[in-house]
């Protein structure tokens, strides 16, 4: 299962009317309040984790510093020293893993091991460069309420009304994440009981979860083994009363609860479960009666029940509402021409594609979601329909489901999609839903249409729907991304790119060279660059690979000047214009790849197409020039470059030839340096498969001794990632 895979799952479990799901606890600390070191060596804390996800943990917290009243900070070097080697082997057992840190590097870092969740206490308070990062990452983001690093004591604090109090602070926090860039779909919020309170105002807290939980996020609650629960208890005897509040919580709706003791707790949130979801059904049960505000899927009182079907919005009829063919592009219509975000559609007549003979539909597909460019519309779920045909090459003659596609597995992806992250529009919405589809493999073609029977139309109408058809093959490309930094962390800002693109939905990251070390070419006065290639397949144009490395550079602070970039055939290259920066992402080199039949296919056989006979597509607009215009003239591209595509060309010419013609731009590979390949998935290039020594590209080595994998700065690694002007 891949960072994706996961990513696609924990989308599932956000999304409203799920149940309420347990996140196991496993301090990688030597002294936090509950198991002091228990779990301190890798093997112990990932025995303990595969262990709670056995008794029914659906995400495992990491934590690599305690919070605890009077703990000291850790730095992230030691955090990261405790938390990657768990992180990568949960990740590599197909484990939804969160990273408990409040440290931007340290979340960057955890998420190329293949955590999907970033769990800090202070909501991005800590460190100013965590929003940023998490938003580069695209991972989900789960923001505590917090008023400052806790003393011995725990520094509670005095609140006139508790519960409003927090439900400001963490709806300030929604609106800080959004502005960074967090995606809504993947905002969690934690109350942060125990935390600057008292225990009468972790009791108010809890009394009160329905009046946060209206606030239109998932809400995590962490009650398990905290003081307030039995003062004069050891903390094991307070997990009883852990559990007596989670089932609480969970009547409340409850999105999770973050336990030690994840067996007790299962079972007893399966009992509610089993309860709250008989008594929706019976009428004599407030929450079985049609006026109970139960009957939305997003409200407070359970989510043990999703909509068996939508109301119909104002001045809509209940055919349309429900999908009807009297609804504009319901029913089994599939003509007129439509366009999805990231790409040119094409006639949708419904016939046949050439050489397929069978067709599978599904008609009628509901979901509630969040999508629209009206603030409101990210808050309050609505009803979706998608309609989807699919076209396999030719019809299954086995009587077997290996054989073909399982329809299933289609309805289940189109839901996560509607149910998962917002879009601002229902195209980009039915363009993931197809471009998941085909991920599936053995399809050759898929429409996809999206229904939006509640849109906020002041006019009366019948349906919103959009048709976005896709077809597998012939759209790859191979992309080459240089990634450099020559200001502050130079290796973590480089981690952080590196991390931001193999996290992008739609972006496969197949291999990265080693990191080299170069001096600033025409400038003077700054320091040297740190320099990587990364070699990407993607089926993305390139007008948006472009938007997304400048969405990267914009999160890690740079500002590219108003000129850029400048009218073709104009020089754009300006000493002034390139000032140090953290973060500096390119586009070199665009071409087509052959086409592989689902996402794990050949993945050798594709690699070894990029690496044997790269082909090069040439683009000039006034946006986007390709190939780089000066790639040829710099070493820091070519070198590395070099190293994971020995067989490229550009412009004709092997690198080889451009790179014996440049003088004067003395470049070295930092042995001592290397990043981590998110999922370690990045296949060797034919130089590291002949030389096993030839350097690390894989993995950083936070081991003791391991040599210098972090590069020193005044305020530790952190530092490179807080926010500036670049």
């Amino acid at each position: 299962m891949t960072a994706r895979d996961r990513l696609a799952r924990l989308d599932e479990w956000l999304a409203p009317g799920r149940e309420t799901l347990v996140m196991g606890v496993v301090n990688v600390t030597p002294d936090s309040f509950s198991d002091p070191g228990r779990w301190l060596s890798p093997a112990a804390a990932v025995a303990h984790s595969l262990e709670l996800v056995r008794q029914g943990a659906a995400v495992i917290d990491v934590g690599g510093e305690s919070t605890r009243p009077g703990s000291v900070p850790v730095a992230a070097a030691e955090q990261l020293a405790r938390i990657i080697p768990v992180i990568e082997a949960l990740a590599a057992q197909d484990v939804i893993v969160s990273v408990d840190t409040m440290d931007a590097a340290v979340a960057v870092a955890a998420v190329a091991a293949g955590a999907v969740i970033v769990n800090d206490v202070s909501g991005g308070l800590a460190d100013p460069g965590m929003l940023p990062a998490v938003a580069g990452c695209q991972a989900a983001y789960i923001a505590s309420h917090w008023l400052g690093w806790l003393g011995p004591d725990g520094s509670p604090t005095l609140y006139q009304d508790v519960v409003a109090e927090v439900r400001q602070a963490l709806a300030d926090r929604i609106e800080a994440c959004r502005a960074a860039g967090v995606a809504p779909g993947r905002l969690i919020l934690d109350p942060g009981i125990g935390f600057s309170k008292s225990a009468a105002d972790n009791w108010r807290l809890v009394a009160g979860a329905a009046r946060l939980h209206d606030l239109g996020q998932p809400v995590l609650w962490g009650v398990s083994r905290k003081r307030f629960t039995g003062p004069d208890q050891t903390v094991a005897q307070r997990d009883a009363a852990a559990v007596a509040l989670s089932v609480w919580l969970a009547g409340q709706g409850a999105w999770g609860v973050r336990v030690h003791q994840v067996a007790e707790h299962r079972t007893a949130l399966a009992v509610g479960h089993q309860l709250a979801t008989h008594a929706a059904g019976c009428p004599d049960s407030p929450t079985g009666r049609p006026d109970s505000p139960t009957g939305r899927p997003d409200s407070a009182p359970t989510r043990a029940m999703a909509p068996a079907s939508f109301p119909s919005p104002p001045g809509a009829s209940r055919a349309a509402a429900a999908g009807g063919a009297d609804g504009a592009g319901g029913g089994d219509r599939l003509d007129g021409e439509a366009r999805g975000e990231w790409g040119e559609g094409a006639a949708l007549s419904g016939g046949w594609p050439q050489g397929s003979d069978c067709r599978i539909e599904l008609r009628g597909l509901k979901a509630w979601g969040r999508h629209g460019v009206l603030a409101q519309e990210k808050v309050e779920a609505q009803p979706f329909q998608v309609d989807l045909t699919a076209w396999p090459p030719v019809a299954p003659r086995p009587d077997d489901l290996a054989a073909t596609v399982d329809y299933g597995r289609l309805a289940g992806e189109a839901v996560a999609v509607v149910e998962g992250p917002s879009c601002d529009l229902i195209e980009t919405v039915a363009d993931r839903i197809a471009r998941r589809s085909l991920d599936l493999g053995g399809l050759a073609d898929v429409a996809v249409t999206v229904h939006k029977p509640a849109a906020p139309l002041p006019q009366a109408f019948q349906d919103v729907a959009v048709t976005v058809r896709r077809r597998a093959g012939g759209r790859r490309r191979r992309a080459v991304c240089s990634l450099g930094s020559n200001l502050d962390d130079r290796l973590g800002w480089l981690q952080f790119g590196l991390t931001g693109l193999a996290t992008t939905e739609g972006l496969e990251l197949l291999a990265v060279s080693g990191v080299y070390q170069s001096a600033p070419v025409g400038l003077s006065g700054q320091d040297d660059y740190l320099n990587v290639i990364a070699l990407v397949v993607t089926d993305w144009p390139a007008g948006a690979m472009l938007e997304r490395g400048l969405e990267l550079e914009r999160l890690a602070g740079r500002r590219r000047p108003p000129v850029w970039p400048m009218p073709p055939g104009e020089s754009d290259w300006r000493p002034q214009d390139h000032p140090a920066r953290r973060l500096d992402i390119d586009l070199i080199s665009w071409g087509p790849v052959a086409p592989a039949s689902g996402p794990a296919a050949a993945r050798e056989v594709l690699t070894e197409a990029i690496w044997e006979a790269p082909a090069e597509e040439r683009i000039d607009s006034l946006r986007l020039r390709l190939p780089h215009p000066r790639a040829a003239q710099r070493a820091f591209v070519l070198r590395p470059w070099l190293e994971v595509e020995p067989q490229a060309r550009l412009d004709g010419r092997p690198l080889a030839d451009w790179l014996a013609r440049i003088e004067g731009q003395p470049i070295h590979r930092r042995d001592d340096l290397s990043l981590l390949v998110p999922e370690s998935n990045a296949p060797a290039s034919p130089a590291r498969r002949d030389d096993p020594t030839a350097g690390d590209r894989t993995r950083l080595d936070f081991s003791a001794g391991g040599g210098t994998r972090l590069e020193p700065s005044p305020d530790g690694w952190t530092a490179g990632l807080r926010p500036g002007t670049g």
